[in-house]
């Protein structure tokens, strides 16, 4: 995706293990990079925002639990986002993990990416969620100018807050140029312990080096089809 200045690489794969629920596991990576046919860039930008978020169409079989753990300020070994359950998936947890040096290791990280986040209650027959979203940054974005509109510079944060009741749920991760983050949702099978440890086990095989093996052996496995 070009976008200015920006080239973001997206790779999402599925995997399906014993400890799955319905649906499996998914892992999402986006890699920030800058847009070397960009042109006309007065000032270029060394840190990028990217909002990520997340609902449920349905009603939650379990309360949300949003950033159970607290407010995180290094996530290179993996955080927990949210937990909570579906009808159809079951019990499920979102996670996020920044990756050091790229997806190729090779590069130094000058910052760590930087986490903030909202949650609330979806509007009652709300359907167009990706509206929803944009009118709710919107109107942070507003409340944040009227509150200092002689800045020269604005950078967006989401407050750090969750609602009781919330099913959904944004999650604003600040990253340097030539980084890459990786969004991961595991789905609990029966039986499946979720304890730190099985989750951070779990969550290893779907991000960082372990993610980038994966998505090569997915795409030689679809290349081979079509030879």
């Amino acid at each position: 995706i070009l976008d200015n200045e920006y080239a973001l690489t997206l790779t999402m794969v599925k995997h399906v293990s014993d400890e799955s629920g319905t649906g499996g596991d998914w892992a999402l990576r986006i890699n920030v990079s800058r847009n070397a046919a960009a042109t006309n860039i007065k000032r270029a930008n060394q840190r990028l925002s990217l909002v990520m978020y997340l609902t449920d169409e349905d009603t939650p079989t379990e309360p949300w639990w949003v950033m159970p753990h607290g407010e995180a300020s290094e996530l290179m070994e993996g955080v927990l986002l949210a937990e909570g359950g579906n009808k159809v998936v079951g019990p499920w947890s979102m996670h996020v993990v920044e990756v050091g040096g790229g997806p190729d290791g090779k590069k130094k990280r000058k910052r760590p990416a930087r986490l903030n986040y909202l949650a609330l209650p979806a509007r009652e027959g709300e359907h167009d969620f990706r509206l929803a979203v944009r009118e709710l940054l919107m109107s942070i974005m507003y409340e944040q100018l009227e509150r200092n509109p002689t800045s020269e510079k604005f950078h967006l944060s989401l407050p750090n807050g969750a609602t009781t009741g919330s099913d959904l749920a944004l999650f604003q991760v600040t990253v340097n140029m030539n980084s890459c983050v990786d969004f991961v949702f595991l789905s609990h099978g029966p039986g499946a312990a979720r304890d730190p440890e099985a989750l951070d086990a779990r969550l290893a095989r779907l991000s960082g080096p372990a993610l980038t093996r994966l998505a090569a052996q997915r795409e030689a496995e679809f290349d081979a089809r079509f030879e």
